[in-house]
C-alpha cells in the first residue's frame, strides 16, 4: 500500500465481500506479509512462515459460512507515531517486529499502526435469522518496506453485544440487558463495600486525593 487511508476500505471490503475467491486469494497475498499475525475472538493465527496462508484459510471459510456479506469501514486513523505496542502478545497476536522483506520477524513495535472501525452484516448460510449490524475495531501492524506498507499483523475486537449480533441476532437484547444488570450489580457493591469501609471515599486513609489532582 502506498496510502493506507486511502487503500485500506477497498482490501477490506474484497477480503470480506467479493463474490471471487480468486480476487480474495490475490489480494491477501499481495497485501500481508508473509508471516503475517491474526488474532480475533473465536480463531487465531500465530506468525511464522507461511501463517499469510493460514489467515487466507480464514478467510475461505469465512466466506463459506457466511456466503453474502457486506462490510462498511466507518473510519480509518493511521498512527505513525514510532515506538508501536509494547513487546509481547496482544489479545492472542504477537507481536511482528521489523522485517527484512523475506518474511523473517523480531519481537517489538511496528511503529505504524492503522485502527479501522468497520460494522459488517453478515448472515451465516445454516442461519435462519437476517443480518444485523456489528460493530468491530480492527487493528492493523503495518511493514514498511520498498516504499510500501505491508500488513503484519491484525486484530478484530467485538463488543459483546456485536459479537452477539454477528453470530445469533436475536440474542443481542438479552448481552445488551445481560451487561445493563452486570453494571447495576457494580454500583450495588461499591456502595455496600463503601458502607463496609473498602474502597470508601472520604476516609482518613484516602484524604488529600482531591488536592493531589489539583496539585498535577
Amino acid at each position: 500500500m502506498q496510502d493506507p487511508r486511502a487503500e485500506l476500505p477497498t482490501i477490506i471490503s474484497i477480503l470480506t465481500s467479493t463474490s471471487s475467491p480468486s480476487l480474495q486469494r490475490a489480494t491477501l497475498r499481495r497485501f500481508y506479509t508473509a508471516d503475517a499475525a491474526f488474532a480475533h475472538p473465536l480463531c487465531r493465527v500465530a506468525p511464522g512462515p507461511c501463517s499469510r496462508e493460514r489467515i487466507l484459510g480464514v478467510y475461505q471459510w469465512y466466506r463459506v459460512l457466511c456466503p453474502v456479506v457486506k462490510a462498511e469501514v466507518v473510519e480509518v486513523s493511521w498512527d505513525q507515531h514510532p515506538g508501536g505496542h509494547p513487546k509481547g502478545d496482544v489479545h492472542g497476536a504477537e507481536i511482528v517486529g521489523e522485517g527484512n522483506g523475506n518474511g523473517s520477524t523480531s519481537a517489538g513495535g511496528e511503529g505504524n499502526t492503522v485502527y479501522v472501525q468497520v460494522v459488517q452484516w453478515c448472515k451465516l448460510r445454516i442461519s435462519p435469522f437476517a443480518a444485523a449490524p456489528a460493530r468491530l475495531t480492527v487493528r492493523l501492524t503495518l511493514r514498511e518496506g520498498g516504499g510500501l506498507y505491508y500488513i503484519a499483523a491484525q486484530e478484530d475486537f467485538y463488543h459483546p453485544a456485536d459479537l452477539a449480533a454477528l453470530l445469533i441476532p436475536p440474542i443481542t437484547p438479552l448481552i445488551t440487558l445481560a451487561l445493563s444488570a452486570a453494571g447495576v450489580v457494580s454500583n450495588v457493591g461499591a456502595r455496600v463495600a463503601a458502607l463496609a469501609g473498602v474502597w470508601a471515599v472520604g476516609t482518613k486513609s484516602e484524604s488529600g486525593g482531591e488536592h493531589m489532582l489539583d496539585a498535577q
